[in-house]
This record gives C-alpha cells, structure tokens and sequence, in this order.
C-alpha cells in the first residue's frame, strides 16, 4: 500500500469511522484552517484541533453546537460531502463519549488515524503528549509517511 491510498478515520473511545482518502481528507483541512484562519479564531482554533489534535468530549459537543461550517465556505461538492461524513463521525462518536461516561469510564478522545491495518494500531497507540508537542509546520501524525512499515 503507498502513501497516496491510505485511508484516514476519526477514532472514538470504541470505535473508528473511516472518513476517506488521507490526501483528500488533508487538503479538505488545508483548505478550511486556510479560510478561517483571519475569518473566525474560535472556528480555526477548534478545527485545527480536529486536524492535528485531538477533541475532547466539550470540543465535540462545540462542534456539534457552535462551530458549523457555512456551505459557502467549503464551496466544492466534495468538500461539502467530505465536511458532512466528519460531522456525522462527530456525532457518532460525541454518542460514545456520553455514553463511556454514563457507565462512569473514561471518555477518551476523537483523533483522526490512518484507519489501514498494520499502521492502524501504530497511529491507535500514539501518546497525546505527541499529538500536544507538534508545532504548527509539522504535519498531522496521520499524513507521515509509512514507507518505513
């Protein structure tokens, strides 16, 4: 498998939701961080998480409630299709965390991985200190190359 069809998904605290290829789901992040980045802090600062970070349970719900995208601002049918599988993979995956916390567990957190087996347990076993410690030129830990496996 190269580089260029790996897939990407949004891991949750028990599941993984397989958002599509890892370049189109990039340039998707590129684009957006790039729109928002002089438009809306709040807005940037939240989906910058999603793209190199990670969410916890209030920065899902934040998304959920507070930071939808305007279909104006994603202007491509793809991109607005790719924006609508994240958001439903948010969803999905903020269910979880209620859930995990109901039943008095941790909740964990929503981070995007490469959702293809054997990089797939690589990318699940990262420390969050990593994913803290990245600064704002280094790619997300889901775009390095895997040329090395």
């Amino acid at each position: 498998m190269t580089n260029n069809i790996l897939t990407v998904g949004l891991r949750g605290p028990m599941l993984t939701i397989r958002l599509g290829e890892r370049n189109k789901i990039n340039s998707f992040f590129e684009y957006i961080l790039e729109k928002l980045e002089y438009k809306n802090k709040d807005f940037y600062d939240i989906y910058y998480k999603l793209y190199k970070q990670y969410l916890t349970i209030s920065d899902a719900e934040n998304i959920l409630q507070n930071y939808k995208l305007d279909e104006k601002i994603l202007i491509s049918k793809e991109n607005i299709e790719i924006y609508k599988e994240i958001i439903a993979a948010v969803q999905r995956l903020y269910e979880q965390m209620v859930f995990m916390i109901s039943n008095s567990e941790n909740e964990g957190v929503l981070r995007l991985i490469i959702s293809d087996v054997p990089y797939y347990w690589y990318d699940e076993k990262q420390s969050l200190e990593y994913y803290n410690d990245l600064k704002e030129t280094d790619m997300p830990y889901w775009m390095r190359s895997v040329d090395e496996f």
